[in-house]
């Protein structure tokens, strides 16, 4: 499973859902900025 975190300014809980994620799966997420045009390739 791939997966990715959206980052937005004054969130506090995208480190923890990363961790969670990895966690989880076995594989680090991409942390994505909330502005970014598209998601990464992959995930």
């Amino acid at each position: 499973m791939k997966s990715a975190v959206i980052v937005f300014p004054g969130s506090n809980c995208d480190r923890d859902a990363h961790d969670a994620l990895a966690k989880l799966t076995g594989k680090a997420p991409a942390m994505v900025w909330h502005k970014d045009g598209e998601i990464p390739a992959g995930t």
